[in-house]
C-alpha cells in the first residue's frame, strides 16, 4: 500500500532522454516536472553522489528505497553495468523495481512519431539495438499497461495522469471508473477562450483549399508557455483537418526546429532551405531539396505540415529579422511555390517564477531579488518586441501569402471557468445535480490563487487538474 506521505518516485531513462528536444524542454525535465506538480520526490541515477560502492549495488538499493517506479524507454540501450555487462542500468532498474514489487508505470517513445524532435541519429542504437529490442518486447509482454508518448508534453500528461490514478484510494478510484462510464466534457484547451483561434484558423484553412494556387500558409500561434500551445495545435491536426480534407486524411507532420542559429542576413534563404530538406529528407548532404522529392511529400489532398516552437529566449536581439526572414522565404521561395504546405510556429512567453523573498520586509537588501526584478523587465521587455512584431503581421490572408496570426491564448479567466461550469455539456454530465456547487470550487479556487499565491491567472494544467478532479467527485453522486 503506497503511503500518506509524498512519494519517492524514482525516474528511470537513458541519457538522450534528457538531453532532447532541447534543454530545459526534454522528455525528462516533463516527466520531472508531472512529478513535483504531484507533490512527489524525484530520485534519478543522475542526482546520486559519488560513493565508495559497486554501482550495481548502489542502483538496486535506491530503486527499492522507493515508491513508485517510472520507467521511461527510448530506442537506446544505455550503458551496460559495470559489474554485470550483460545489462544496462534501465534494464536493471525495472527487473530491481519489478522484484520489488514497486507500483511500474511504463512509458516508450512513439518511434513513428514525427513530433518528437528528437534527431535519428540520437534515437539509433547500432550497438545494443537488438537488446534494446528485446528489453522492450519483454516490459510490453509483462502485463503492464505501457503508454506511448508522442513528445514531451505529451509526456508530461500521461505522467501526470498515471500518477493521479495510482494516488486515488478507494472511492476515488471508483469516482473514475463512473467518470470513466461518461463522456467527460472537454477540458483543455477547449475552454471557451479557445473559439476566436478555432474560428480564426477554420476561416483560412477553408480560403487556402479553395485558392488556385495554395502555396505555403504559415500560421502563427503565440500565448505563454503554461497555455498549452502544443495540446491546440494537436487538436487542430486531429479534429479539424480530418473534417476540412476529409475522413481518409493523414497527417504527416516534420519537426523543424527554429532556426535561432542562423543569421538574417544575404545567406538566411539557402541555409534555411538547407535545414528543411535535413529535416524533411533526412538527408545530411545539404543539398538543396528537388521537387519532385517534395512532390513527392505533399499534395493537395494531404498537405505537408511542418512545426516550429520558440521561446523568448530564442527571439534574441535579431529576432524580428530573422522571424521576418522565415516568413519571406515561404512568400517568395519558387521551389515552394505551388506546394500545399503548412508551417505552423509556436511561440510560448517565458513567464518568470514567482519571487518568494526569505524575509518579506527585507526583500529590498536581498540580491537575488533585483536579479529577479532585472529578469522580469527583461522577459517583458522582450515579450512587448514579440507581441509587437506580430501585431504588425496581424492581417487575415485566405490566399495563404501573408502569415495568418492567431489570436494569442490566454489564461482562463474565472468568468470562462464559471461559464464552462455552467455549460450544457456539464449540465448533461451532472445529470441531475445542480451545477451551483462545481461554480462555488471554482470561485473558492481562484480565490485561493490570488489571496494566498499572489496570482489572478492560474495556468491551465493547474485548472485543468481542478476541475477533472470535481468531475470525478460528482461522478460519484447520484446518478
Amino acid at each position: 500500500m503506497l503511503p500518506a506521505r509524498p512519494w519517492k518516485v524514482f525516474l528511470s531513462h537513458t541519457s538522450e532522454l534528457r538531453l532532447y528536444p532541447q534543454g530545459e524542454l526534454s522528455f525528462v525535465n516533463q516527466a520531472e516536472r508531472a512529478v513535483s506538480a504531484s507533490g512527489h520526490v524525484i530520485v534519478d541515477m543522475a542526482d546520486f553522489p559519488a560513493l565508495d560502492q559497486v554501482p550495481a549495488e548502489v542502483c538496486v538499493k535506491r530503486v527499492r528505497d522507493c515508491d513508485v517506479y517510472v520507467g521511461l524507454f527510448g530506442l537506446r540501450y544505455g550503458s551496460p553495468v559495470r559489474d554485470q555487462p550483460t545489462r544496462s542500468y534501465t534494464e536493471l532498474e525495472f527487473d530491481t523495481a519489478t522484484e520489488a514489487g514497486l507500483p511500474r508505470l511504463i512509458f516508450i517513445v512513439d518511434s513513428s512519431s514525427t513530433q518528437s524532435g528528437v534527431p535519428l541519429s540520437a534515437v539509433q542504437d547500432h550497438r545494443y539495438g537488438e537488446r534494446q529490442e528485446a528489453f522492450l518486447k519483454r516490459v510490453c509482454d509483462s502485463g503492464l499497461t505501457v503508454q506511448r508518448f508522442r513528445n514531451p508534453d505529451d509526456l508530461r500528461d500521461k505522467v501526470n495522469r498515471a500518477l493521479g490514478a495510482l494516488a486515488g484510494p478507494g472511492p476515488q478510484r471508483v469516482a473514475a471508473a463512473v467518470a470513466a462510464s461518461r463522456p467527460v466534457p472537454e477540458l483543455l484547451p477547449y475552454l471557451p477562450d479557445r473559439d476566436p483561434q478555432e474560428a480564426r484558423i477554420r476561416t483560412a484553412l477553408l480560403g487556402w483549399m479553395q485558392a488556385d494556387r495554395a502555396g505555403p500558409l504559415v500560421v502563427i500561434l503565440h500565448g505563454e508557455e503554461d497555455q498549452r500551445l502544443e495540446r491546440f495545435r494537436d487538436r487542430v491536426v486531429q479534429a479539424m483537418l480530418p473534417t476540412l480534407f476529409g475522413a481518409t486524411f493523414t497527417s504527416r507532420d516534420y519537426h523543424l526546429p527554429w532556426p535561432a542559429d542562423l543569421l538574417p542576413d544575404a545567406r538566411f534563404c539557402d541555409q534555411f532551405r538547407q535545414r528543411i530538406n535535413h529535416h524533411l529528407l533526412a538527408e545530411s548532404t545539404g543539398e538543396v531539396p528537388t521537387l519532385a522529392a517534395l512532390s513527392a511529400l505533399a499534395d493537395r489532398a494531404a498537405p505537408l505540415l511542418l512545426w516550429s516552437s520558440l521561446y523568448t529566449d530564442d527571439w534574441g536581439p535579431q529576432g524580428a529579422q530573422r522571424f521576418a526572414q522565415v516568413c519571406r522565404f515561404w512568400r517568395e521561395d519558387s521551389l515552394f511555390a505551388d506546394l500545399p504546405v503548412i508551417h505552423w510556429i509556436a511561440i510560448k512567453y517565458k513567464k518568470p517564477p514567482a519571487y518568494q523573498p526569505r524575509i518579506p520586509w527585507l526583500r529590498w537588501l536581498e540580491r537575488r531579488y533585483w536579479q529577479h526584478r532585472h529578469m522580469r523587465r527583461r522577459l517583458r521587455r522582450r515579450n512587448g518586441q514579440i507581441r509587437a512584431t506580430l501585431h504588425g503581421l496581424d492581417r487575415s490572408d485566405s490566399g495563404g501569402r501573408s502569415p495568418l496570426v492567431l489570436p494569442e491564448l490566454t489564461s482562463v479567466r474565472r468568468g470562462d471557468a464559471e461559464s464552462w461550469a455552467r455549460s450544457q455539456p456539464v449540465r448533461q454530465f451532472l445529470r441531475e445535480q445542480s451545477p451551483q456547487g462545481l461554480e462555488d470550487a471554482v470561485v473558492a479556487f481562484y480565490r485561493h490563487w490570488e489571496y494566498e499565491r499572489g496570482m489572478a491567472e492560474i495556468p491551465l494544467e493547474e485548472l485543468g487538474r481542478f476541475l477533472l478532479e470535481q468531475l470525478r467527485q460528482a461522478a460519484a453522486g447520484p446518478r
